[in-house]
């Protein structure tokens, strides 16, 4: 009786252990058609997948900061003004009674 069951508790992990490598591989042969599609995707219609964008755009914000943040910039036509420079504008309060609640006083 108990070889019986040795044997049994020996097949019963064996069937378990080849479904989940089958499992494993079946996942991983998912995850490589979904590569090869945005690939094939991005050169069919000229334009770079989002993760590499999304990837080049936090790959510059970082090196922005390690040259000293972003008050460091000189200005080249983007917004940005160069050290020493003071710009004034006048301050107004935005308000969107939509989403802010209103409270009583």
């Amino acid at each position: 009786m108990q070889a019986i069951d040795f044997i049994a508790r020996l097949l019963s992990r064996l069937l378990l252990l080849i479904m989940a490598a089958a499992f494993a591989v079946i996942l991983l042969c998912f995850a490589l058609l979904g590569l090869v599609w945005i690939l094939l995707k991005a050169l069919i219609t000229g334009r770079k997948p989002v993760f590499v964008t999304s990837f080049m755009q936090f790959r510059q914000a970082s090196q922005q900061f390690r040259r000293g943040g972003w008050n460091s910039r000189q200005s080249d036509g983007d917004g940005f003004a160069p050290d020493g420079d003071v710009i004034e504008g006048q301050a107004t309060e935005i308000r969107d009674d939509k989403a802010l609640p209103h409270k009583e006083e």
